[in-house]
């Protein structure tokens, strides 16, 4: 597998989470090969490190993992990216399309300049056979008069002569100037038109021998998030068919559960605002994992938790839900929990994982509930007939 300039380009997001990877790892952790990619302070890594890059994540499948798992928790996700994260042989060949598309758009770009150069110079041409034109008349008229003098008159006309001649030839020169101009344009522009010829040749052979097993799950991915999740579920539903889940974005089995209207996906504020107008019975929020979402560097801290719970409290005041959060782990002060000013109940798991208590809470009665978490695994538990799945980035598009 090779990649290209423009390849490279658009794979930048990746290169960029993969050098925050590298940044995090310890020294000794650091791959051999990418020592040197490491050590980088360049802004833009050369091609060549970002190619060494590209060629581990390809080979260490540890190393895209936690490439993968960074790039997942950006503020943006772009669909092909996540694909060759997930599979780089299969990702490649939308990568490729990309990259050729921007190379023929920079072909299109030199075409269109040359045409408008060349229309630039044609009329510059036209001006100045126009000028020649003018020039030649006031010419021959010159030299009738001069004709038509005599003795210092006569030598007065032939100097003018001389002059006009000069101008004339002047004239002359420019104009076989702009002729070679534009016959040079015409070359860069049949030139320009045989490497576009050449590119859309080599993307059509591209496509011709394409892996069909990689054309059919390209084709049958979708660049929305809410579809491509859909298909996800499908996809682990075949594998494990034993599995009851009530996936988001479904029509539920049960009349008259939440549910969140087609087309609207988990991962937007939409989402909550369309579970809210359907009063359910109680919201369940993982609370470091919106903490993380917030500020990555403190959200374990006690102003961490703080800001949480603030912002958690505009929910409870938009809902007359129970509003619940909970955290990993002991508070501060020895407290199983508490209830904030805003109504928000907040609690600690202590020597539980917060996913098992959110898990069982929706275990003991799911009916009406909603589920607010960036945890996949964790949404993975609680769907079940009755509760909601949203992500965390959804409650806080919606602040």
């Amino acid at each position: 597998m090779t990649v290209d300039r423009q390849a490279i380009e658009v794979l930048q997001p990746v290169i960029t989470c993969a050098r925050g990877v590298l940044a995090d790892m310890e020294s000794d952790d650091v791959p051999l090969a990418l020592r040197k990619v490491a050590r980088s302070s360049a802004r833009k890594l050369p091609p060549p490190f970002a190619k060494s890059l590209l060629k581990e994540m390809t080979s260490n499948e540890s190393f895209r993992s936690d490439v993968l798992k960074r790039y997942e928790g950006g503020d943006r996700v772009d669909d092909d990216l996540l694909a060759y994260l997930t599979d780089p042989a299969v990702g490649i060949g939308a990568i490729e399309v990309r990259a050729n598309a921007s190379r023929d758009a920079g072909q299109d770009a030199a075409l269109e300049s040359a045409r408008e150069r060349m229309a630039d110079l044609d009329d510059q041409l036209a001006e100045s056979k126009r000028r020649f034109s003018e020039l030649r008349a006031q010419h021959d008229s010159e030299i009738a008069k001069a004709r038509s003098s005599v003795s210092e008159g006569q030598r007065r006309a032939e100097a003018r002569i001389q002059s006009l001649n000069r101008t004339v030839a002047e004239a002359r020169a420019e104009e076989q100037d702009l002729t070679e101009q534009i016959r040079v344009l015409m070359e860069e522009l049949d030139a320009v038109k045989s490497r576009l010829a050449g590119a859309t040749d080599r993307l059509r052979r591209r496509e011709a021998t394409a892996l069909p097993a990689s054309r059919s799950r390209i084709d049958e991915t979708t660049s929305d998030p809410l579809e491509l999740a859909r298909w996800l579920d499908d996809v682990e539903h075949r594998i494990r068919p034993f599995r009851e889940a009530n996936p988001v974005g479904h029509e539920s089995r049960v009349p008259g559960l939440l549910a969140i209207g087609p087309g609207i996906s988990p991962d937007s504020a939409g989402a909550l605002q369309t579970l809210i107008a359907q009063n359910p019975r109680r919201f369940l929020l993982d609370g470091y994992n919106i903490g993380g979402e917030i500020d990555a560097a403190n959200f374990s801290t006690r102003p961490g938790r703080d800001d949480v719970v603030l912002k958690v409290g505009v929910l409870a005041r938009a809902t007359d839900a129970e509003v619940v959060v909970v955290f990993d782990g002991p508070d501060d002060e020895g407290r199983s929990g508490f209830r904030s000013p805003d109504g928000v109940t907040v609690r600690f798991s202590k020597g539980r994982k917060a996913d098992d208590v959110i898990a069982d809470l929706v275990a003991a009665n799911p009916d009406r509930v909603v589920v607010v978490t960036n945890d996949r695994d964790l949404r993975r538990r609680c769907a079940v007939d009755g509760c909601v799945q949203i992500w965390s980035t959804a409650f806080l598009g919606w602040l």
